[in-house]
């Protein structure tokens, strides 16, 4: 079973500040959810431009939620997944 660590939030627009220019996965759109879901607010559940996946940084896979693009103001949550 998947563990997540080191949950972070923060706003689209400033993701690639923190994790640079990352490719994500969106065919693991179900298991970031699975794994993000407790840990999102209920107004961006409902939101419907929600989306999730999977990317690698440094060697070290994580779980993302967004709420708009990349580019927008929208929020996200990211957590390193274990095991």
């Amino acid at each position: 079973m998947k563990r997540i660590t080191d949950i972070t939030t923060g706003i689209l627009n400033q993701f690639s500040l923190f994790y640079g220019d990352v490719d994500i996965d969106y065919s693991k759109e179900r298991e970031a959810y699975d794994l993000l879901e407790d840990e999102i607010e209920n107004d961006m559940k409902d939101s419907p431009e929600l989306w999730s996946g999977e990317f690698i940084c440094n060697g070290k896979r994580y779980a993302i939620i967004g709420d708009g693009a990349l580019t927008s103001d929208g929020e996200y949550v990211v957590a390193r997944i274990l095991g």
